[in-house]
């Protein structure tokens, strides 16, 4: 089975329900949010994480906080080296 990819900065999303994407950004030092690309509005508040290339499914829940599971999706996956 292969491993579920972690998300990070530069990733778009798409939430059901919801016409606009959403860019996952980092506002601070160690802290991400999803910023409307049309509105600029922040879908909450900035959540703290460890790496904000490699943000944990944990810390995902806390950014998406809001989002019933299942209706958030990755539309585009910024590319990272290893």
């Amino acid at each position: 089975m292969e491993k579920e990819r972690e998300s990070g900065i530069g990733d778009r999303f798409k939430i059901v329900g919801e016409d606009e994407e959403w860019l996952l950004a980092q506002v601070g030092y160690g802290k991400v949010c999803l910023i409307g690309l049309e509105s600029g509005n922040r879908w909450e508040e900035p959540v703290k994480v460890n790496n904000a290339e490699l943000i944990t499914e944990g810390e995902m829940d806390k950014i998406l906080k809001g989002v019933p599971d299942g209706f958030a999706s990755v539309v585009k996956t910024f590319s990272r080296r290893n």
